[in-house]
């Protein structure tokens, strides 16, 4: 994590550097379904690029409410360089904030997904990611994957196991030591 601190953002570089921030004539329409070549990800994936599990909790609350009325994101294409995608994601705090993030990924390396920035305020960090990429990750390299014959987004309305419905064992009872 020290090492990947020091490293630059390069998509956001990049998306300076060529003044994309901006324009949207340089990318296309594509529906995410259209999307085949984006790295199937998995669970321990996604929580290597967090770096823990808050933004992956916050991630099927986003993604159903960015996704349009059949289930599905909309995104854009960046159109000289497939790989880099862009989406728009509506603010959880304030209703007339969009943030708009981009995703660069090569489905070939062993670490397909290579960089991300979000406009918003910690979206250019490297070490994890903000809640916004980690939504747009989660559904276009989990979820869509994980043979839901709808295309809908669920939502676990129960996030946290409730401790009276824990069993509890011998070895979760307390019990009288003496020291000899």
């Amino acid at each position: 994590m020290l090492a990947k601190s020091k490293e630059p953002n390069t998509v956001k570089a990049f998306l300076e550097s060529n003044n994309l921030l901006n324009k949207r004539t340089v990318y296309q329409k594509l529906e995410a379904e259209d999307l085949m070549d984006f790295p199937k990800l998995s669970m321990d994936d996604l929580r290597n690029i967090t770096m823990g599990v808050y933004q992956l909790k916050q991630a099927p609350s986003y993604t159903k409410e960015h996704c349009v009325e059949d289930g599905l994101y909309e995104l854009l294409v960046f159109s000289e360089n497939p790989n880099l995608i862009k989406l728009k994601i509506q603010s959880r705090h304030c209703n007339s904030r969009a943030h708009s993030l981009w995703i660069e990924y090569d489905s070939l390396s062993d670490d397909p997904i290579k960089g991300w920035y979000c406009t918003c305020k910690v979206g250019s960090r490297v070490v994890g990611c903000c809640a916004h990429i980690a939504s747009a990750l989660w559904f276009l390299g989990y979820e869509r994957f994980q043979g839901k014959s709808s295309g809908a987004v669920t939502i676990s309305t129960k996030s946290l196991a409730d401790a009276a419905d824990i069993p509890t064992t011998d070895s979760d009872t307390d019990e009288e030591y003496t020291e000899e």
